[in-house]
């Protein structure tokens, strides 16, 4: 197979090198995928601007079956509100209650006690200069696999399908190609969550470069950077006092963020993570 580095730079001026050879054995999941399957994640990622050292894609092949090129969880959602057009998104379930109707109901509650039973999901995209939004509904049979998530959050999953798919819709040009796992019925524990970390590699006998992946240095001041982004808009919401209980409780109490370390990257990493779905 051929080794060419591949060279692009992502939509926050992120500069990527990829090549199959670290595709095969840093970012997939299995380093007996292919060359057509490298060669199609490689493309992908080049002509979407992925950073899949950010786990914003991933490239999942079990045993002999073909491989599976997921995008990352928050991939879709933060492509389409960076985008000019954007102009905001419903979604919830839909249940049929106990007179037998199919009724649309936005975000995921629904009670069984009285005799409702959720069959599917739906999302509607609102993009600018349309005069109606965007939007699609999915049944629950089609996609509910009946495990891990999906065993305990099927509302959850399946108004996320989707969103997903009308998201997808709305804007080909930035989410074309790309599926994320729950609809591929792919299970997330399998995914990693934490950033591929990022060095140069370089051939010792030529001195070309393999492959640049990010320090742990620079993690950290992108976490930081990402950290106060975060409390900027929940200051907003006058929630910062949910975002200071996750910081405690993960660096101890009365530590503020902004006196974390470089070397405690690990729990920067996973107070944003857990800031991110306040």
């Amino acid at each position: 197979m051929n080794n060419e580095l591949t060279i692009y730079t992502t939509d926050n001026g992120m500069e990527i090198t990829l090549s199959p050879d670290i595709i095969r054995n840093v970012i997939s999941t299995d380093p007996n995928v292919t060359e057509k399957e490298v060669m199609l994640f490689l493309k992908l990622c080049e002509s979407q601007k992925i950073n899949p050292f950010l786990r914003e894609a991933y490239l999942v092949k079990y045993g002999s079956s073909p491989a599976q090129i997921i995008a990352g969880k928050e991939l879709f959602t933060k492509r389409a509100e960076a985008h000019p057009d954007y102009a905001g998104s419903k979604a919830g379930i839909i249940i049929l209650n106990s007179n037998g109707e199919y009724v649309e109901r936005e975000g995921t509650m629904f009670l069984a006690e009285l005799g409702e039973t959720m069959v599917g999901g739906w999302a509607e995209v609102y993009r600018k200069g349309y005069t109606t939004p965007i939007k699609n509904t999915v049944t629950l049979r089609e996609y509910d696999s009946g495990k891990s998530v999906w065993a305990s959050k099927k509302g959850t999953m399946i108004r996320k399908v989707a969103l997903v798919q009308s998201l997808r819709e709305a804007f080909p040009n930035v989410l074309g190609g790309l599926y994320t796992s729950e609809e591929m019925s792919i299970n997330d524990d399998v995914l990693p969550t934490a950033p591929i970390p990022m060095e140069k590699t370089v051939n010792a006998e030529t001195g070309e470069i393999i492959g640049v992946v990010e320090t742990e240095e620079m993690e950290f001041d992108r976490l930081m950077k990402e950290a106060k982004t975060i409390a900027k808009k929940l200051h907003a919401q006058k929630r910062m006092a949910e975002a200071q209980a996750i910081v405690e409780n993960i660096f101890g109490e009365g530590n503020k963020l902004t006196s974390a370390k470089p070397e405690q990257v690990e729990l920067l990493r996973q107070a944003v993570e857990e800031m991110k779905v306040l």
